[in-house]
């Protein structure tokens, strides 16, 4: 569900259908996205997430599992398929294979809080980053799990592959917030192009944080210890996954959840220097 930034309509969506509600009828929405087919095994596609746009309430996007996004202005026409631009990365068929749209699928899409020239999402390996006013490609790609990208039959059989990993934006549109295997949550610069991945951990009894810290600029990560494949050691990791977190509207604050346990991260103050 999404609600729109003038509080007298929302949005709900389920796998194959989004419809628009207002706040004063319980009773009556009007349908505006239908991806069902007449004929239910010719089923190729679900919706994953649907949003409005933070101040304008006659346009909204949806994405797909069939790694695509949707952008739908309502002044331009109230059918779907005459009001969206879709933004979609179009893969080289020579490079294709097996788990292609699995991994292509778009877990999360975000509007930029700040510039309606850009917005956000995120699929399996990575996060990119759209502007507009161009719908072939993204302006910039951000790698989160493509160390993976080899082990994806692993994956496929374990089914790891199908999980889904939230996408946040910071208030100023300059930080995104992604999760992770391993306990790794990624803070994304986008002025600067770095990409630092920490382990989310309990402190130890000085107050100081057990966990590691890596940062990687561009799409590779500098060092990756990364046990062998098909060991304890590696399973443990794929179930330790970070899948939801949140930004604070305003501060510059995020919250990640862990199993039972939400963990806040702020940035603090010291002698005019900024720690995260």
């Amino acid at each position: 569900m999404s609600c729109s930034p003038d509080n007298e309509n929302f949005l709900s969506a389920d796998d194959l259908r989004i419809n628009l509600w207002n706040i004063e009828n319980n009773h009556l929405a009007f349908n505006l996205v239908d991806l069902k087919p007449n004929n239910i095994e010719e089923l190729s596609e679900v919706i994953t997430h649907v949003e409005y746009h933070p101040k304008r309430s006659d346009v909204f996007m949806f994405s797909s599992s069939k790694g695509y996004i949707s952008r739908c202005d309502l002044r331009v026409n109230s059918q779907y398929k005459s009001f969206a631009t879709k933004f979609m990365v179009e893969d080289d068929p020579s490079r294709k294979h097996f788990f292609t749209d699995i991994i292509n699928s778009v877990s999360r899409a975000k509007f930029s809080p700040t510039d309606d020239n850009y917005i956000f999402s995120r699929d399996y390996l990575s996060v990119h980053i759209w502007d507009i006013r161009s719908q072939r490609k993204p302006c910039r790609v951000f790698n989160v799990t493509d160390n993976l990208e080899k082990k994806l039959c692993e994956l496929y059989e374990s089914e790891n592959i199908f999980d889904k990993f939230d996408l946040q934006v910071s208030p100023d549109s300059s930080m995104l917030l992604t999760g992770a295997y391993n306990s790794n949550v990624h803070v994304i610069d986008i002025k600067n192009q770095t990409n630092c991945q920490f382990e989310v951990n309990f402190l130890d009894k000085r107050g100081k944080n057990v966990g590691k810290y890596k940062s990687y600029k561009g799409k590779k990560l500098m060092s990756v210890n990364e046990p062998p494949a098909n060991t304890e050691a590696s399973k443990q990791q794929m179930t330790s996954k970070l899948k939801m977190g949140a930004w604070h509207p305003k501060a510059n604050t995020f919250a990640v959840g862990k199993y039972n346990s939400l963990f806040i991260y702020t940035e603090k103050r010291h002698n005019s220097s900024k720690d995260a």
